[in-house]
């Protein structure tokens, strides 16, 4: 009988629960990271440049996993270029090691590429500063 109730009472709350989340009232906090690329090269990009931004996660047994990526063009516009990249707080954990990485493209050539190691990622980051350099 205690048994019967108990698993009652289980059944009802994962009920409420998933209710909640169908509903969208239990979303999972957003997170982002945000600032410029630069390199110290005098080179102006072609109005068709993109870039490409990977956030993912270390493992040191096992290949990385990507916790979020984007694509998008440059707008003419040149350095320093301003980014901001969007993931879901659910997808890292503060004692874990992160490398945000960006290439920047054009015509699918790459041009210039880099990376940031960041530990602690247990929020939104701002001001990055992530200095690339020339592909060879």
């Amino acid at each position: 009988m205690i048994y019967c109730v108990g698993l009652c009472k289980l059944y009802i709350l994962i009920s409420i629960l998933q209710i909640c989340c169908l509903g969208g009232l239990c979303q999972e906090r957003q997170f982002h990271v945000a600032g410029v690329l630069k390199y110290p090269q005098k080179i102006g990009l072609p109005s068709h440049s993109n870039i490409h931004l990977v956030l993912e996660q270390n493992l040191p047994d096992r290949p990385a996993r990507i916790v979020a990526k984007k694509d998008m063009s440059t707008d003419r516009n040149q350095v320093p270029l301003s980014f901001y990249l969007n993931f879901s707080g659910a997808l890292v954990h503060p004692e874990n090691t992160y490398h945000l990485r960006a290439e920047i493209t054009v015509k699918g050539h790459l041009w210039f590429s880099g990376s940031q190691t960041l530990s602690n990622l247990n929020g939104d980051r701002e001001n990055l500063v992530l200095t690339m350099r020339r592909a060879p």
